[in-house]
């Protein structure tokens, strides 16, 4: 392989698969880290919380969030979980502000609905899935307004 191909190659990769990766977030306690920067959180952080979204400092907390912070604010997925480890939902966020779709999953790990966000307010689609897997409703949303609603049979 010669020097050209070589920094296509790593270009690409630092273009395309670097950020993708950091969008998912983490899913594993042991990847955690807790490190502040210049006073503020920064990397991988572990938190417990009560289920009203108040982090907490008890560890016997009913639910637990991976998120990752740059600069003190939280960018990337926050992958919340039930205190026995299944995952509840993802929240994307960039610069502390929910953009994208978040989505929510139940006990089983179906997922149940996605909601799009865009700089914390309800932008484009909600929506909510059978078990099955097929959608149940669909709503369009414009700046926290919902518009028109539909909703569909659960055809096995």
């Amino acid at each position: 392989m010669n020097l050209k191909t070589v920094t296509i190659t790593l270009a690409t990769f630092g273009y395309f698969v670097l950020p993708a990766m950091a969008q998912k977030g983490f899913t594993s306690k042991a990847q955690a880290k807790n490190e502040m920067k210049n006073g503020v959180k920064n990397g991988n952080w572990l938190e417990y919380s009560d289920g009203t979204g108040k982090v907490v400092p008890d560890t016997s907390a009913p639910y637990y969030n991976l998120t990752v912070y740059k600069k003190g604010l939280k960018n990337g997925l926050e992958n919340e979980f039930s205190k026995n480890g299944k995952l509840i939902c993802s929240l994307p966020y960039k610069d502390d502000k929910l953009n994208g779709t978040a989505k929510y999953y139940d006990s089983k790990g179906k997922l149940t609905g996605e909601t799009s966000f865009k700089d914390n307010n309800l932008n484009g689609v909600q929506k909510t899935y059978y078990e099955s897997g097929k959608v149940k409703s669909q709503t369009t949303w414009t700046n926290n307004q919902p518009g028109k609603t539909e909703s569909f049979p659960d055809s096995k």
